[in-house]
């Protein structure tokens, strides 16, 4: 009885735990992405933060010294919380991340500057900063040359967003973006 008794008391305690969530779920993705790690002029990268947010370089890892950060994001399924396809199902997004410190606070954080959206429907997107783009992938796999090379299958990635004319003409970064040393050009 005493078994039986605990059982029940435990059920209801998940039950109980998993109605008291303090989040309530809107959605989920399955995604890929690429992310690149970019140093470009200071003035570049703080023309995209607000208010007393400063830009603060990656202090350490293979990033090291990055203040820009571009996340290409292909989401391979969308959905609602119910489970039912969000909009089109699938969505490419290209992120512009700029590393921040807070200067009254000190607190630092990835901020999600720009996105840049090839489904209209996420346009604002949760981060109210999202423009519709152009986003194209393409991805070569060339098993034969890169297991003679290193043994594994290989991968090229190329991919491209084009947002508002104004944005293309004086360029997202402000020109002078360099791909960190330690990635592959």
């Amino acid at each position: 009885m005493l078994r039986v008794t605990l059982i029940a008391l435990t059920l209801i305690g998940a039950l109980l735990a998993e109605s008291a969530r303090a989040e309530t779920p809107t959605g989920s993705n399955a995604d890929t992405r690429v992310v690149v790690s970019l140093q470009v002029k200071p003035e570049g990268a703080q023309q995209w933060l607000t208010g007393p947010w400063q830009v603060d370089p990656v202090p350490s890892g293979p990033a090291k010294g990055a203040n820009a950060v571009l996340v290409f994001v292909d989401q391979h399924l969308v959905v609602d919380a119910d489970g039912k396809p969000a909009g089109s199902g699938i969505n490419r997004i290209l992120a512009l991340v700029v590393p921040g410190k807070h200067s009254g606070t000190g607190e630092t954080a990835s901020v999600v500057a720009r996105l840049f959206s090839a489904d209209p429907a996420y346009v604002p997107s949760p981060y109210k900063n999202a423009v519709p783009g152009q986003i194209r992938r393409e991805r070569v796999v060339d098993g034969a040359r890169q297991r003679r090379r290193c043994g594994g299958a290989g991968l090229r990635l190329h991919r491209r967003a084009t947002g508002s004319q104004q944005e293309r003409e004086q360029g997202v970064l402000g020109g002078g973006a360099h791909v960190l040393p330690h990635l592959p050009r």
